[in-house]
């Protein structure tokens, strides 16, 4: 009997001592090795290859750029003094009511910029507030997703930006069963339609169409973009990312801490440039790109069968208001004739990170690298 307890003991012993191995090797040589690693990599990118994205509200509204760079369009230059609940009473929109978040689409750009877990609360009290994910610009913690057209450069074509006011054909609820129909015409013959579905978990689809009736052929770009004005807070766990994410295709896994931007748009700004970082990706096929808090995530899914250009950036803190960080990816141009419709279909994944629905979306929509949304670390072979 005690022979028996002796080897149980040991038993438990040497496994402890092989998780502390483990743990400790992660911590104090490959964790520590890596992101040595990642920070030349990003030195080096960055001074081969930075460009200067749009400050929200100082662009041109919906000019596309050259194939390798992504300029966000124009976005309302906001000051957030509003609270959550002033800015979103104060905006026209489309409530959005499913068994797992509520919110509301705004019907100015178009935007998702209201969502709350309302499975999750923000303590382990039941009755403590529910979890919100994206929040209006006006908001004091902006968070939001858009999608649209831009233009090539020079030309003359009037595309919905962030300001547009879209009609709604129905005043109702956004729902897994009823989707919500947006359109707006340009004055020009072109005329937009905007399909926003949700499903029973955490995935809306967005469907832009264009009706061509002007009489002459539209170049036009399609894109999405998520923006997040201030730095979260974040757990600071060395095994556990939390910040910009994506999978880039090629690249594959892409992570970059908040701080680790911010400090490439320090070092710019330091040489006298101004300070806007922004990592470039190669065109890619297939991937998604966002952002990850511990338990929930935001990203866009690009069409997987088609070629994006595709970015995370942070724009540096002016007078009032907090550094801001964006994703964004963008389409090949589609020339859309007269007479024909031109379509673009895109994602946005609001919602937790729970490792069934994240690796659902991974097989029946064939999104890749969506599992290592949820970090594992080292362990993700075994867990």
């Amino acid at each position: 009997m005690q022979q028996d307890q002796d080897s149980q003991r040991n038993l438990v012993l040497a496994i402890a001592l092989s998780i502390g191995v483990l743990l400790g090797w992660q911590f104090l040589y490959a964790g520590p090795r890596q992101a040595a690693q990642q920070e030349q990599t990003r030195i080096g990118e960055a001074q081969k290859q930075q460009t200067k994205p749009g400050v929200p509200g100082s662009g041109t509204p919906g000019v596309a750029t050259p194939p390798g760079t992504v300029t966000p369009s124009a976005t309302p230059t906001v000051q957030p003094t509003l609270t959550r609940a002033a800015a979103l009473a104060e905006r026209p929109q489309i409530p959005i009511e499913t068994a797992l978040v509520k919110g509301s689409i705004n019907l100015r750009g178009a935007l998702v910029d209201d969502l709350v877990l309302t499975k999750y609360r923000e303590q382990l009290d039941p009755s403590s507030p529910a979890v919100v994910l994206l929040s209006p610009a006006t908001s004091p913690q902006p968070y939001f997703a858009e999608f649209g057209w831009l233009v090539p450069q020079g030309s003359t074509v009037v595309v919905p930006g962030s300001d547009t006011v879209w009609t709604a054909q129905s005043k109702a609820s956004l729902t897994p069963q009823a989707p919500a129909v947006l359109t707006y015409d340009n004055g020009q013959g072109l005329l937009f339609r905007r399909t926003i579905s949700i499903d029973d978990s955490y995935m809306f689809t967005v469907k832009d169409e264009v009706d061509n009736k002007s009489g002459k052929d539209a170049t036009l770009v399609p894109y999405g973009r998520l923006y997040r004005f201030g730095t979260p807070k974040v757990e600071g766990w060395a095994i556990l990312h939390e910040g910009v994410i994506g999978w880039i295709g090629e690249e594959r896994l892409q992570e970059f801490a908040y701080a680790d931007l911010t400090k490439e748009g320090d070092k710019l700004a330091k040489t006298g440039k101004p300070n806007e970082y922004t990592k470039l990706f190669k065109p890619a096929t297939g991937g998604w790109l966002g952002f990850t808090d511990k338990y929930w995530s935001a990203v866009l899914v690009p069409p997987q069968d088609k070629v994006f250009d595709s970015q995370f950036a942070t724009i540096g803190k002016t007078a009032g208001r907090n550094e801001i960080f964006y994703t964004n990816f963008q389409l090949a141009p589609q020339t859309v004739v007269s007479g024909a419709t031109g379509v673009s279909e895109s994602r946005l994944f609001g919602g937790a990170k729970q490792p069934a629905i994240v690796d659902g979306y991974r097989d029946s929509l064939g999104i890749k690298g969506f599992d290592l949304m949820v970090d594992w670390g080292m362990f993700h072979w075994f867990t």
